[in-house]
């Protein structure tokens, strides 16, 4: 079971809301004590089978169809869509990693983990080309996974990890030219 021992704020933003602020004050497997709008609340998620969300959130009950793009999620719950962008100070740094190469920048491209985590898929190998905004290798921190994509086009000269491989934030993946 992991447990989260410092806490972590979030704003999410349901079909472009302003945003509120939530913090993750601790987590003990798939039980999570959230703040929001300055109350303590318990939370509990679960996958289901077919890919569903089970949010129990203090005695009340949520299933939703979720999928994920780009860090923003659509929830579907009784027939009714909602668009949710949630944004963290890992989430916010991941763009700002990804982001410090030009999309139309010539060169060497590293593609570096954001933070410490878990390489969960390596998408491409030595020789392969890849094309600009092409998701090229999925790291796990925190129960997330973070898809690292390619900011030019180029073609994978190194790959310097494996899948399953644990890293620290800052270490470099793999390389493009």
């Amino acid at each position: 079971m992991a447990t989260i021992q410092k806490s972590v704020r979030y704003e999410a933003a349901i079909d472009g809301a302003a945003k509120e602020e939530l913090e993750l004050l601790g987590a003990e497997g798939e039980r999570y004590t959230l703040s929001m709008r300055g109350k303590l609340r318990s939370a509990e998620a679960r996958r289901l089978p077919g890919g569903a969300l089970h949010l129990l959130l203090d005695d009340e009950s949520y299933e939703f169809e979720v999928t994920e793009q780009d860090g923003s999620f659509e929830l579907l719950r009784e027939g009714r869509r909602y668009h949710v962008n949630i944004d963290d100070a890992r989430r916010a740094k991941l763009k700002l990693t990804t982001a410090s190469h030009s999309p139309t920048a010539q060169g060497r491209q590293q593609i570096r983990s954001p933070m410490p985590g878990r390489v969960v898929r390596i998408a491409v190998q030595v020789g392969d080309t890849v094309e600009q905004d092409q998701g090229v290798v999925v790291v796990e921190a925190m129960k997330m996974e973070n898809e690292l994509r390619a900011t030019a086009p180029g073609k994978v000269v190194e790959v310097l990890v494996q899948e399953g491989a644990t890293v620290e934030g800052g270490k470099t993946l793999l390389v493009l030219e």
